[in-house]
């Protein structure tokens, strides 16, 4: 019988595969053409990218709690699970496309380098994110459950302000006014939704994911219907301002409502058949390789589908047909990379996951100790700071107030 947390452990597993799924549809979606005369490449973009943001607050929801591990052992851990498979996926690949010629060690990190750039782009984004974890659990461990809710609704607020001057910018520009489009375009540059310009960009839906995480078990059951029902109508209003060329930004505002309600259905989700707690797992802990293989297998697939004549001229068919071999497609490429992730993973990864494990174990645990003793201190420092805190502003800190402006004398 399957227990209330390997359910929930499921639905995770289940959303995380699907998300991965979706990075397959937006990377295939110039294959598909347009449909009775009309483009169908930024509408599929805009309503599949949305595993972007969600990836992101994924990492935050697992990676914002407590580290019960010391901050070394912690570090080492994401050396071999984030790093080394990067490195074992881009020896492979780099095999597999100089197809074992002119291969030098210049070529390889050019290769490299170029993969983190373009392809892999989310882990070097992602990768800071993970540095700062156990800190920013600590930090959002010491806020009570009001002060989590506010900040959740302060991003929110901004993230509204953010479309609203994104849209606004491109109306007035429609009409003719360019000094109020001027204007909107100032205020984006100006206020803080700008943070989805810059780098790092999705830090906002990393820290978004540990807040859900902390606040969903006090959810009531219509606040997490309407959190689904705010995300269903962010997502459509995305989608409908691709498909018309309204200018979104990118990230767009409006994944932080559509990442929410991603979440809260998460959560609604029942999956209580082992069976398929079982696939929907084995697949899951395959999605980090399948990212890392799937522009390589949609680059292999496409010339069977489209290039190739296999299947007859799929670009003369009628929509409907059309439509059948571009899924076809889409599925083809994902399970190439399952299959290819479901070898190399058992055979190659995780054994030299394992022997990394080991040698971290031995020696890298004693040189992060320094930094697990300075963790433990400031850890402790802030306890004993909020014990010494004055009756009258603990009392406010519990109700999600903010403390009296008047600081406490102390006697020299």
């Amino acid at each position: 019988m399957a227990t209330k947390s390997t359910v929930r452990a499921a639905n995770w597993d289940l959303l995380r595969s699907l998300a991965m799924f979706l990075v397959v549809v937006t990377h295939a979606s110039g294959h598909l053409g347009p449909l009775g005369g009309v483009p169908t490449h930024g509408t599929i973009v805009a309503a599949a990218i949305i595993c972007d943001p969600i990836f992101f607050a994924l990492s935050g929801y697992f990676a914002l709690q407590p580290i019960k591990r010391t901050l070394g052992a912690y570090y080492w851990n994401k050396v071999c699970t984030i790093i080394l498979p990067l490195i074992l996926y881009s020896v492979l690949l780099y095999f597999y496309e100089s197809a074992f010629q002119e291969m030098s060690l210049f070529g390889y990190f050019t290769y490299f380098s170029m993969l983190l750039g373009t392809r892999w782009w989310f882990i070097p984004t992602l990768v800071p994110c993970l540095i700062a974890a156990p800190f920013l659990a600590r930090g959002l461990a010491a806020f009570t459950r009001n002060q989590r809710l506010a900040l959740v609704l302060v991003l929110g607020a901004l993230f509204c302000s953010g479309a609203l001057f994104t849209y606004l910018q491109w109306l007035f520009g429609y009409l003719g006014i360019s000094s109020l489009a001027l204007l909107s375009g100032l205020i984006l540059e100006l206020v803080p939704p700008s943070m989805l310009s810059y780098s790092p960009a999705f830090f906002a839906f990393f820290i978004l994911g540990g807040l859900y995480r902390s606040l969903a078990p006090t959810f009531t059951k219509k606040q997490s219907a309407l959190l689904i029902g705010a995300g269903l109508v962010a997502w459509v209003i995305d989608v409908y301002f691709a498909t018309v060329n309204i200018p979104r930004s990118d990230p767009s505002f409006f994944w932080f409502f559509v990442t929410l309600g991603a979440m809260a259905l998460c959560d609604r989700w029942v999956l209580r058949s082992p069976g398929v707690q079982g696939v929907i797992s084995w697949i899951a802990q395959r999605s980090y390789s399948i990212y890392l293989l799937q522009t390589v297998t949609l680059a292999f697939c496409a010339p069977l589908f489209y290039e190739q004549a296999i299947f007859g001229d799929i670009a003369a068919m009628a929509a409907p047909l059309r439509i059948l071999f571009w899924v076809l497609y889409i599925f083809a490429s994902y399970g190439l990379a399952l299959l290819i992730a479901s070898i190399v993973d058992p055979l190659l990864l995780k054994p030299l996951q394992r022997l990394l494990q080991k040698l971290g174990a031995k020696f890298l645990n004693r040189g992060g100790q320094y930094l697990s003793t300075c963790f433990a201190e400031a850890s402790t420092a802030s306890e004993q700071e909020q014990r010494n805190v004055s009756p009258r502003d603990g009392a406010s800190q519990a109700s999600g107030e903010e403390p009296s402006s008047t600081p406490t004398r102390r006697k020299r």
